[in-house]
C-alpha cells in the first residue's frame, strides 16, 4: 500500500477553515468546535486532514497531548475529513458539520472510535453498521483465496472468486438501497463515489446523480464525480479516441494517433505493480503474437513511478508492443484523459479511431478482436 502523502497546505487552512469575519457574531454562523480525545496516540503530532486527489492534506494539527484538543471552523457544508497522528497510516473519518462534536479516538483501533454531535456521522455509522456482514464475508473469502493461491488449488481458488463476486453483487444492491432511500444526505454522495462510481453503468450513475436533493450539489463527492462523468463522456464506447502524448519507454516523445488508422488498436493501461495487469499479460502476448500481423496493434500506457520496474517488466513478461509513460502513476496525464480509476483497463478503437469497447480481455477480447479482423 503507498504511504500516504502529508502536505501542510496553507491553502486549505485559509479556505477550509474560515473564522469568522471582522464583526461577524458567532450566532450568525457559529461554525464547528471538534473536541477530541485520543487512545493510543503516543508522542506524535495530531492532524486533521482531507482527502484531495489520493493524498492527504494536512489542515490543522496539533502537538498538544493535553485532552481534550480543540479544533474549531466552519464548513460551507458537511464534509468528511480524517484524523490521524505522525508515524502511522491509522485514519479516522468523521463527517464534519457546524455544531459541537466530541470525539473519542483510538488510533491503535479506529472501529473503537466514537463521534457525537455529528447528525451526518451518525448516518455514516449506519450505514457502515448493515455493511459489517458483508465486509466479514468478504474478508474471510480473501483468506481461504490466498490459503488456495499458496496450495496452487484452482479450482478452489475459481469457486471462490465466484462466491466473492455474489456477495460482491449483495454489497452493491445494498448501496444502491441506501441511496435511493436516502438522497437528502451528505453521507450518499460518498457512498456512491467511493463504493459505485466504477461498478455501475455511466448512465445509471448519471441517473442517480440527478435524483439527489439539490442542496447535495455542493458536496464535493458531486463536485468530483460530475467532472469525472465530464471525461468519461468524452472517451465512453462510440466516441473518437482522444490523443494520448507521452515518452516512450526509449525517453522519445511518442502519439497514440501515429498508431490510429491502419490497425485496430488496444489501449492497454497497466503497470508493472500491478497483479492482475501481471496475470493478464500471458493472454494479450498470445492475442498480440495471433493477429499482429492481421492488423491489430496494442500501445501499452504504463502507471508505473519507477522507470526500471517498468522496462523490466515489459521484457520479462515478452511485452513486444509500444510502450509509453510519464511515470507519474495515478497522476498520469494518460489515466486523467480516460477517466482511468482502476487497472488493467482496455481501450479499443477500430480502424476510424472510434471506440468501441472497453475493459475487455481473455476470450471476449480475442472474439471481438477476431471478429473486427474477419
Amino acid at each position: 500500500m503507498k504511504k500516504t502523502l502529508l502536505i501542510l497546505s496553507l491553502f486549505f487552512a485559509l479556505n477550509f477553515f474560515t473564522p469568522p469575519a471582522a464583526g461577524q457574531s458567532n450566532s450568525i454562523n457559529p461554525g464547528f468546535v471538534l473536541s477530541l480525545s485520543a487512545e493510543n496516540a503516543g508522542d506524535e503530532w495530531i492532524f486533521i486532514s482531507k482527502r484531495k486527489n489520493a493524498e492527504m492534506i494536512n489542515i490543522d494539527s496539533s502537538e498538544s497531548k493535553i485532552f481534550p484538543i480543540v479544533f474549531k471552523g466552519r464548513v460551507d457544508v458537511p464534509e468528511l475529513l480524517y484524523l490521524r497522528i505522525s508515524g502511522s497510516n491509522a485514519l479516522i473519518p468523521v463527517f464534519i458539520e457546524n455544531a459541537e462534536i466530541k470525539v473519542f479516538a483510538d488510533f491503535n483501533d479506529p472501529s473503537l472510535t466514537k463521534v457525537e454531535g455529528s447528525l451526518v456521522h451518525k448516518e455514516l455509522e449506519a450505514y457502515t453498521s448493515g455493511l459489517s456482514s458483508i465486509g466479514s464475508e468478504k474478508e474471510s473469502l480473501l483468506k481461504e483465496y490466498r490459503a488456495a493461491e499458496k496450495a496452487k488449488d484452482t479450482k478452489k481458488a475459481d469457486e471462490i472468486v465466484l462466491k466473492y463476486e455474489t456477495i460482491e453483487r449483495a454489497e452493491l444492491d445494498y448501496n444502491r438501497n441506501f441511496v435511493l432511500q436516502n438522497k437528502a444526505s451528505f453521507v450518499t454522495p460518498y457512498i456512491i463515489r467511493r463504493s459505485m462510481f466504477n461498478s455501475i453503468e455511466l448512465e445509471e450513475l448519471k441517473s442517480i446523480i440527478a435524483t439527489l436533493d439539490k442542496n447535495l450539489a455542493q458536496s464535493e463527492f458531486i463536485i468530483d464525480m460530475n467532472a469525472k462523468i465530464a471525461i468519461l463522456e468524452k472517451v465512453a464506447v462510440g466516441q473518437k479516441f482522444t490523443d494520448i502524448v507521452l515518452p516512450g519507454a526509449d525517453g522519445q516523445e511518442m502519439k497514440l494517433s501515429s498508431f490510429v488508422g491502419e490497425n485496430i488498436v488496444l489501449i492497454d493501461f497497466w503497470a508493472s505493480w500491478c497483479g492482475p495487469c501481471r496475470r493478464e499479460n500471458p493472454n494479450v502476448v498470445k492475442l498480440y503474437q495471433d493477429y499482429h500481423a492481421k492488423g491489430f496493434d496494442i500501445v501499452g500506457v504504463s502507471l508505473d513511478t519507477d522507470e526500471k520496474g517498468w522496462k523490466t517488466a515489459i521484457e520479462s513478461d515478452n511485452l513486444t508492443w509500444h510502450h509509453m509513460s510519464d511515470l507519474q502513476g495515478w497522476k498520469s496525464k494518460a489515466a486523467g484523459l480516460y477517466g482511468v480509476n482502476g487497472i488493467p483497463h482496455t481501450v479499443l478503437l477500430d480502424r476510424d479511431g472510434i471506440i468501441i469497447a472497453k475493459d475487455v480481455r481473455g476470450d471476449e477480447l480475442r472474439a471481438l478482436v477476431a471478429k473486427l479482423l474477419d
